[in-house]
């Protein structure tokens, strides 16, 4: 059990997905743009281990019609939406968690209290140099936050208690072969926010 929710994104793989469904993380996300490489066949043999955890369903370049007809074949618990296509939200009826990379979208018009996920393109950014923002988006916004940065994992309590965000997002990896990985980029921060 984690401290804190977490968001995993772009799980492509049945090691991944399980090795965070058992660790706790509540949020699993999976690409399905066209050109991500990942199937829904993929996914439903990796669905079919997993119990407990929300299904996302990420776009990142896809168009509406597109999102639409998968969300209704795969029926995941969440998509995942950049917030420049906020408008598309009328004719999604699933929740919606809008990405806003603090890098493009300084205006966006996401309805109060959505849940969003605040990333940087830069990898290497620290959360640090967002702070007013992220505390912007949090108390003027009411947004329920979820933190995507180069997070070391001794700063975890630190920015929960600075920035009261709703959870945080890390990235899944791909296999190295099938059945071998190494989980040292997720296991960091997990085991440090374990109960």
């Amino acid at each position: 059990m984690l401290k804190y929710p977490v968001y995993v994104q772009n799980i492509t793989n049945l090691s991944d997905a399980r090795y965070c469904a058992g660790m706790g993380v509540a949020y699993l996300g999976f690409c399905f743009d066209v050109h991500s490489g990942f199937s829904q066949t993929q996914y439903y043999a990796i669905k079919g281990w997993l119990s407990g955890v929300a299904f996302v369903a990420e776009f990142y370049d896809s168009n509406l019609d597109y999102i639409l007809k998968t969300i209704e074949e795969i029926k995941p618990d969440f998509v995942l939406l950049d917030a420049k296509n906020h408008a598309w939200q009328s004719q999604i009826h699933i929740p919606i968690i809008f990405r806003f990379d603090v890098k493009e979208n300084l205006h966006f018009f996401v309805p109060k209290e959505s849940l969003v996920l605040v990333c940087s393109s830069n990898i290497n950014d620290n959360i640090t140099n967002y702070g007013g923002l992220i505390k912007q988006l949090v108390h003027d916004y009411s947004y329920k936050l979820f933190l995507s940065f180069n997070f070391d994992n001794h700063q975890i309590d630190t920015i929960f208690s600075t920035y009261l965000p709703f959870g945080i997002a890390l990235t899944g990896e791909d296999e190295e072969a099938p059945g071998l990985k190494n989980f040292d980029h997720l296991s960091t921060i997990l085991e440090s926010i374990e109960i």
